[in-house]
């Protein structure tokens, strides 16, 4: 791709946003002149020699400046434009600042033909041969003409024949481009090092390197203060232009936490569609509408301080997602969220080695282990030292005293992971802001270490017992990292420290109490105990925390019991109790008005103690935010849980594996917004599916997966029950998924069982699988299936299928599954041990079936449920026979029940490959699952 941009001082320093090139005598008084009242009535400053030019200046310099600091140049071609000879030079200069300076440049054709402007007739021919009989030269003369070509060829508007009173609309649509062109501005970028230039330059040539039809996504990695930030802002300025939108979106690790990833999707498309607002519907539906809106689009992305994988997932999560030469720019502390990018982790660093190249305690930051290394053991270090990053085990074994960060005075960022240092810590700098010192080996932080202006302290995996600092001088402290330390056996008094804002005490499994002194953590949003197996009750006090947001107590074994107050924290969104030793949940819980994650569970809670009818008899009041609802293992009946859970209109998330349901405890339909539902360990314990109606669930994902039809309820034929053991869904999806081991493109298939061992194999079932094209004229289709023995004959088994929606256009799928019984069709007087062939055809001559897939599930020798590949049979070609009445199974009839679930919309993304296998050849589709909506039934078997 072309990188070549405008220096620092074009992109940033315009005077005005438009400069409008006319002749006076023929637009003056009407259109340009209400094209120039529109733009300053909108804000747009605008230049126009009218009211510019002052007695006594050089007007051909003006012009020449104006030109260069303007945005936007428009051109409003007349008649009468090219015999003014300042004109055809302003266009000249337009087109010029077009080339090197990016320039937007929009040409008007007022009542003139383009036509003659590109060729130079008419009257653009008349006034060029006048200009040539006055003795213009040659060169100037053939710069006017190849610059009206050029414009000429532009995009822009043809304004003839028009009369003044309906030019408004015609103004309507230029002020809105403009108004999206001058709005695309560059970002404001400080000061920045000496060096970084030359590391532009780097990004640029990488950038150039790569093809300039694809998409290029570049992360930079590196701890906070190396020049991240300033360094893609002036990466984006300089090449912003070249792209049909863009988007810098700072800070995204604290946006994302405040506002959510639907607004940050919301931001992306706002700023990329430059429209004013964008409603996204949930994570999924922004995700869906990304693709949708920019796939065709070259657009440029920055991502700046992401430090989550669902950050990249949610705006910029495949390439697919962009049009070609788009480019995504990525930067974050975290090297690991870049794996499969284009990175320059290093690149920050090579900024600030450019300071002092020769020596190293004079640069600003250190990152070389080895310069580290010479700084610390040398007693090196200057005041020059603002950041000093020292890679884990780099120096592992290493010795090494506080003298030798004496002279840091300046010394803001320190990372020390795994060193061993001792003496007086009074000697580290009191300029200090961010400490990591993961695996530090000291017993307790030395009371004496000066951490007034810490923000940030990482201590994890370390071998404190004792807090020992006093957080009452760390008034600046935000974020308290103590995970991992398997011997810290109580918290640091926390009175005092009224900036904390995260604590994380996660897997500090000697830890047995918290100091009650927590509850003054006003500030505190998030706090991280999970692990931590000894503690068994939490301080009343917690319930203080009125700002708290996140409390994970996941896996806390010993805790028996929560505050009965714990209804008071109205800021919380998101409990995770997985795992603990509680055995009821409090009353005020469903006083959490803003939760928006409820994940508790584990063999120990007594669940119609805590969750029984009377305590959520009104489940919609627990909070109408709430996302995810987990209540796995909770020993749950139908009457446990209320009916109208399903006015949680906006959950995606519901966990009910483990329970002992018979039946549906309520209408999955009334959930529009669920993605996940997990029945793990749930669907074995259910004697019978007689329908699951859950049409309006249009976001349920990836119900149909192998295990579903796995299930041993799906499986196994109940023997108490005398019906047609089958299930039907409807899926809207072109694909057969890669699962399923026979298919066809074709509305055919004929295929014969493979020949097993009887004591190694038992036969279960069939799930066969229809594509059919659906539209609205398309009422009903007929399947037959027929499975005989390849010495005898049976009557085809035929199905009626209603496919089309009122409103259903496209492919949809139609799936069956047919569980083994000898006495029920398709397999009616059929002992199965292989070489039975089983026919699956189009029931009518209409061509609506395009795919058909066969697959066979068997129960092996070990009780797992598997499948086996049959021989397909090329060669057969149907007949269509005629529908015999007494082969003719209709559904809807008392003898024949069949379960159904409707679904809605989806799709797989795939691609065809050949497989040879020993019974015969058969085409397999390899790919994944990209997105499906589908109100079916469950995402996940254990």
């Amino acid at each position: 791709m072309n990188t070549q941009g405008e220096s620092s001082s074009t992109s940033s320093n315009f005077s005005y946003d438009v400069f409008i090139s006319f002749r006076g005598e023929d637009t003056r008084k009407n259109f340009t002149g209400h094209l120039y009242f529109r733009l300053c009535q909108v804000g747009v400053n605008t230049f126009i020699d009218d009211e510019e030019m002052r007695k006594g200046d050089v007007i051909s310099n003006k012009l020449d400046k104006a030109i260069e600091q303007s945005r936007v140049a428009i051109v409003v071609l007349s008649k009468n434009y090219a015999s003014s000879s300042w004109c055809l030079d302003e266009l000249v200069k337009i087109l010029d600042c077009r080339a090197k300076l990016k320039q937007v440049v929009l040409p008007i054709f007022y009542d003139v033909d383009p036509s003659q402007v590109r060729k130079q007739t008419g009257s653009f021919g008349e006034a060029l041969a006048k200009h040539k009989e006055r003795l213009f030269g040659a060169e100037r003369m053939e710069k006017w003409k190849a610059a009206l070509t050029e414009a000429a060829n532009l995009s822009g508007w043809d304004l003839r024949n028009i009369a003044d009173g309906h030019e408004s609309k015609f103004i309507g649509s230029i002020i809105k481009q403009v108004l999206q062109e001058v709005n695309q501005r560059p970002l404001d970028v400080a000061h920045y090092p000496i060096g970084l230039d030359s590391s532009i330059q780097h990004i640029e040539l990488l950038l150039q390197s790569e093809c300039e039809h694809e998409v290029h996504m570049v992360g930079i990695c590196g701890v906070g203060g190396i020049g991240k930030t300033t360094l893609v802002k002036a990466i984006y300025n300089r090449i912003f232009r070249q792209f049909g939108g863009c988007c810098f979106l700072s800070d995204v690790r604290s946006k994302g936490k405040e506002h959510g990833l639907v607004k940050l999707q919301e931001k992306l498309l706002c700023q990329i569609l430059k429209t004013k607002e964008f409603e996204v519907d949930g994570v999924a539906e922004g995700v869906n509408l990304i693709k949708a809106r920019l796939g065709s689009k070259k657009v440029l992305i920055v991502l700046d301080d992401v430090d989550h994988r669902s950050q990249l997932e949610s705006l910029t999560r495949e390439r697919s997602w962009f049009g070609s030469g788009s480019v995504i720019i990525i930067t974050t502390r975290d090297d690991h969220l870049l794996y499969g990018l284009t990175t320059m982790r290093d690149m920050g660093r090579e900024i600030v080695r450019m300071e002092s190249p020769r020596d190293s305690g004079k640069r600003s930051r250190l990152f070389n282990p080895q310069e580290v290394h010479d700084v610390l053991q040398g007693n090196k270090g200057s005041e020059n030292i603002e950041v000093l990053v020292l890679e884990r085990h780099a120096l592992k074994g290493v010795k090494l005293s506080t003298k030798a960060f004496q002279k840091m005075i300046k010394l803001r960022v320190l990372k020390i992971d795994d060193l061993h240092i001792s003496g007086d810590f009074e000697l580290l700098s009191k300029e200090l802001r961010w400490l990591s010192w993961k695996g530090c080996p000291l017993k307790c932080i030395p009371s004496n270490f000066l951490a007034e202006k810490l923000v940030i302290l990482n201590m994890k995996g370390s071998n404190i017992e004792e807090f020992g600092l006093n957080l009452q001088y760390c008034r600046s402290l935000k974020e308290l990292n103590l995970s991992d330390c398997k011997r810290l056996r109580s918290t640091p008094n926390f009175r005092g420290s009224r900036s904390l804002e995260t604590l994380s005490l996660e897997n500090c499994s000697s830890l047995k109490e918290i100091h009650p002194s927590i509850g003054n953590l006003e500030r505190l949003t998030d706090l991280q105990l999970n692990g931590c197996k000894k503690i068994s009750d939490l301080p009343s006090s917690i319930c203080q925390l009125k700002s708290l947001k996140y409390l994970d107590i996941s896996y806390c074994s010993s805790l028996q019991t929560l505050p009965v107050d714990i209804g008071d924290m109205h800021s919380l969104r998101h409990i995770y109790a997985r795992d603990t030793g509680i055995k009821q949940l409090p009353e005020s819980v469903e006083m959490l008005r803003n939760l928006e994650e409820l994940l508790v569970g584990g063999r120990n809670l007594e669940a119609k103690r805590s969750f029984s009818r009377r305590r959520v008899r009104h489940i919609e009041s627990l909070s109408i935010f709430i996302f995810h609802l987990s209540l796995p293992y909770f020993g749950l009946s139908e009457d446990d849980i209320p009916r109208d859970i399903g006015r949680l209109s906006n959950l995606h998330y519901l966990d009910l594996s483990g329970n002992s349901f018979l039946h549906l405890p309520f209408d999955f339909s009334k959930l529009p917004l669920l993605m996940y539902l997990y029945l793990n360990d749930w669907l074995d314990n259910l004697p019978s599916i007689d329908k699951m109606d859950m049409i309006n669930c249009t976001r349920l994902q990836n119900p149909l997966n192998e295990g579903f039809f796995s299930a041993p309820a799906l499986s196994i034929p109940s023997r108490e029950h005398q019906r047609y053991e089958r299930l039907q869904v409807y899926v809207e999806s072109n694909e057969i998924p890669d699962w399923c081991s026979n298919k066809v493109t074709a509305p055919s298939m004929r295929l014969t069982m493979p020949t097993v061992d009887n004591n190694e194999y038992n036969f279960l079932g069939m799930v066969v699988w229809f594509v059919c094209h659906c539209n609205v004229l398309t009422l009903h289709q007929y399947f037959d299936v027929t499975v005989s023995h390849i010495m005898s004959s049976a009557f085809p088994f035929s199905l009626d299928f209603d496919i089309a929606e009122p409103d259903s256009q496209g492919e949809i799928s139609c799936v069956y599954y047919f569980s083994y019984s000898n006495d029920t069709l398709p397999f009616k007087g059929l002992n199965i041990k292989g070489r039975e062939q089983i026919t699956v055809e189009e029931g009518t001559d209409e061509g609506t079936v395009m795919k058909i897939g066969i697959h066979l599930l068997y129960l092996d020798q070990h009780g797992n449920v598997t499948s086996l590949p049959g021989v397909l049979d090329h060669s057969y070609t149907p007949s269509y026979p005629q529908r015999l009445s007494a082969g003719h199974i209709n559904p809807n009839n008392n003898n024949s029940e069949i379960p159904q679930v409707r679904s809605g919309a989806g799709d797989i993304n795939s691609s065809m490959i050949k497989e040879q296998s020993s019974e015969g050849v058969f085409d397999r589709y390899q790919g994944k699952c990209v997105r499906w909506k589908i109100n079916g039934f469950l995402t996940c078997f254990h």
